[in-house]
């Protein structure tokens, strides 16, 4: 067995649900309810053992040996790696009653079709599209319907593993090798999104208006309350105003600095994104006087200087100032926002709010900056260039005239917080 990833254990038979002691549970995280994963110890496409160049027997130990291979990856790549094969072993368990090894290019069409339209719905698909703790009732694969892109990039992943395996003589083959996965993907996906076209997930000025309200709602009793909320009302603007992953946030003050760009002064945050693609982001006026709030607020000088560490969304504002919050912890921070405005919508007797308000999830807010900016009348491309989606172009850092560019684009908008 590979112990280098010392979370793959073997399910005993008191943690296995009933009838499953031959399988194992996902070793980060098993989903309460959901059958225990099939060890593929006689796994149909399984290659003569003595051909095998992994101490690998068993399916769970040979996924443990492809993550070892990819242990220089991201903590986030990581983590996307873990998420697909999850789901893949998951529907292999739940939907085909088949380990890993069993599955052969029909169950992989099979899945390529269920990655356009998850169903059953109501056991695969959150409801609201909320991203739900792993161990809560409401928790679920998927948390939304999956982009063209996204299901194509979930069977990339799932491609290099079987790859990877059967390189190594675990497998006798790739099944995926077989199918194209980038037509398909895209087809499904356009008929998909058509039939779901209803379903916007841009919120809008005015919703983005009761997110403002509900902040300005949290309580300030306590200094620790204090922080909360100057640190909910930072983090917002800053998603709001420039559309960042959420996994961009996980960053430090340091990743912001002064520079000139033609005949303007500007706050630039520089972000080493998803994939490794470096984007530079020019702050608004109103971003930066909301930067210089929050920087107050907990007793740091208001501009940052080279190289500071502190980070952008910290933890706590005692011994864990110089830690990032979590995207757990960043994910919660959205939740909780979206739910009080949600009530506070319903309340207020403006169900349509309350509704699409409780749906959403922090990745509404980068949709919402994206049309927000397309609704200005500026060029798609520099709404691309803004969310740095490698379909439009591959950012490499922007030029002063794309800054530019982009910066006229940004003071379009309104980005004042309400107080009241």
């Amino acid at each position: 067995m590979n112990d280098s990833h010392p979370e793959i254990r073997e399910t005993s038979p008191a943690a296995a649900p009933v009838g499953a002691t031959d399988g194992y549970l996902l070793p980060w995280g098993h989903p309460e309810g959901w059958p225990a994963i099939p060890n593929g110890v006689r796994g149909r496409y399984r290659a003569p053992t003595e051909a095998c160049l992994l101490e690998a027997n068993t399916d769970r130990e040979a996924v443990a040996a492809w993550l070892d291979r990819k242990g220089s990856a991201s903590p986030s790549t990581l983590a996307a790696y873990r998420r697909e094969v999850s789901r893949l072993l998951l529907w292999a368990a739940e939907l085909r009653g088949k380990a890993l090894s069993d599955l052969g290019t029909q169950d992989y069409r099979a899945y390529q079709r269920f990655l356009g339209d998850p169903q059953p719905r109501d056991r695969w698909v959150a409801d609201g599209g909320r991203k739900w703790a792993l161990g809560a009732p409401g928790w679920r694969p998927f948390y939304g319907d999956l982009t063209a892109q996204s299901q194509e990039y979930a069977l990339r992943v799932i491609r290099d593993l079987l790859s990877f395996l059967a390189q190594a003589g675990y497998l006798i083959g790739n099944p995926l090798a077989l199918i194209n996965i980038c037509a398909h993907a895209h087809n499904e996906s356009v008929a998909v999104q058509r039939a779901r076209a209803p379903r916007r997930r841009a919120l809008g000025r005015r919703l983005w208006i009761r997110l403002q309200s509900a902040v300005n709602n949290w309580p300030e009793k306590t200094p620790q309350a204090q922080f909360e909320k100057a640190r909910a009302r930072w983090m917002l603007t800053l998603m709001y105003a420039l559309g960042p992953r959420i996994s961009d946030l996980r960053g430090s003050f340091g990743d912001i600095h002064r520079e000139a760009v033609g005949d303007r002064d500007l706050w630039i945050w520089s972000i080493a994104g998803k994939g490794g693609k470096f984007a530079q982001l020019p702050l608004p006026s109103p971003v930066v006087d909301e930067m210089v709030r929050f920087r107050k607020s907990i007793g740091i000088p208001a501009f940052p200087v080279d190289g500071e560490t502190t980070p952008l969304v910290p933890r706590s504002t005692d011994t864990n100032r110089n830690r990032p919050l979590t995207r757990q912890g960043l994910d919660r921070i959205v939740r909780q926002t979206l739910d009080s405005a949600a009530q506070q919508a319903y309340d207020d007797g403006d169900p349509e709010a309350a509704e699409r308000l409780s749906r959403a999830s922090a990745h509404a807010l980068r949709h919402t900056a994206a049309t927000d900016i397309l609704e200005s009348g500026v060029d798609m491309r520099v709404a691309a260039d803004l969310m740095r989606h490698s379909d439009i172009r591959t950012t490499q850092g922007y030029t002063t005239p794309e800054l530019s560019r982009l910066m006229d684009a940004l003071d379009q908008r309104d980005l004042e917080w309400r107080d009241h």
